[in-house]
C-alpha cells in the first residue's frame, strides 16, 4: 500500500471538519446583515467546504482526500435534487438545473486538467 492508503487522518479530518465547517458557514449566511434561507445557506455552506477540501487534496496531491470531497459534493447534489428544488417555482427550477450542470460541467474539466498536472510531476 502507498503511504496515502496507510495515512488517511487527512480523510478522518476532512469527514469531521464537515460538520464543524459547515456549521459555521450557516450562522454567517443566515445572519440578518446576510439574511439567506436556511435551506441555501445549508447548501452553500456544504458546497464551500467541499471545494475547500478538493483544493487541498490537489495542494497536497491526496487522492482520498479528493475522493471524500466528490462524495461530499454529490451528497450536496442530492440535496438541491431532493430538497431544494421542490421548494422552488418552475422557471427558477430550470435556471438552477442549468446553472447547476454549468458548475458540474466546468468542475469535471477543472478536476481532469488538475489530476493530469499531477500525473506529468
Amino acid at each position: 500500500k502507498t503511504k496515502q492508503e496507510k495515512d488517511l487522518s487527512p480523510v478522518v479530518a476532512a469527514v469531521l471538519g464537515f460538520f464543524v465547517t459547515a456549521r459555521l458557514l450557516y450562522l454567517i449566511l443566515t445572519l440578518p446583515a446576510i439574511d439567506m434561507a436556511h435551506e441555501a445557506a445549508i447548501t452553500t455552506s456544504w458546497s464551500v467546504y467541499s471545494a475547500l477540501v478538493l483544493t487541498l487534496g490537489f495542494l497536497l496531491d491526496h487522492k482520498f482526500l479528493r475522493i471524500t470531497s466528490l462524495l461530499m459534493f454529490g451528497l450536496t447534489i442530492a440535496k438541491v435534487f431532493f430538497v431544494d428544488l421542490s421548494e422552488l417555482d418552475d422557471a427558477i427550477r430550470v435556471l438552477v438545473l442549468i446553472v447547476l450542470g454549468g458548475l458540474l460541467i466546468l468542475g469535471g474539466y477543472i478536476y481532469v486538467r488538475q489530476r493530469e498536472s499531477l500525473r506529468e510531476r
